[in-house]
């Protein structure tokens, strides 16, 4: 049983990892601090893990510059629904990427899902779970940011 599911889990992450490929997104694993929550998410920790990084190139000249928009809880932050918690050392964000953070605030309330945007490109860090569908999903979600 156990081993079915995990040729499952990796049939999945195949597909998803070839979809992102498809659509002219950057694939590579990484290491990094990844959110942990607790049963019932009232608590998270945050520990190093590994996790998959999909990039996108970034439209110059978009602000703020630099941010993180994250897995947390209200506790440590968290300003969206489903614990999301947008971080910039430049404050809020404008109008338009605030519309579309609330957007993926309101729809993923899933597995692990992270973004974090530096002045060239727009990562997502996820768990790399659901196949093809959730891999478009996210690709989405890289593309309306990185407009925004």
């Amino acid at each position: 049983m156990f081993e079915r599911l995990a040729r499952l889990f990796s049939f999945r992450k195949d597909q998803a990892r070839a979809e992102a490929i498809r659509l002219g997104i950057a694939v590579s694993e990484v290491w990094r601090d990844l959110p942990f929550f607790s049963r019932g998410n009232h608590s998270v920790t945050v520990n190093p893990g590994s996790c998959v990084r999909y990039a996108i190139k970034r439209r110059p000249g978009r602000q703020p510059a630099e941010w993180s928009f994250l897995q947390r809880t209200r506790r440590e932050g968290a300003q969206y629904p489903n614990n999301w918690f947008f971080v910039s050392r430049y404050g809020d964000p404008p109008d338009t990427l605030g519309h579309v953070l609330t957007k993926i605030a309101h729809e993923w309330d899933g597995e692990l899902l992270e973004f974090e945007a530096l002045p060239g490109e727009i990562s997502a860090f996820w768990s790399e779970g659901g196949g093809r569908e959730v891999a478009a999903t996210v690709a989405q979600y890289l593309r309306d940011l990185a407009e925004a």
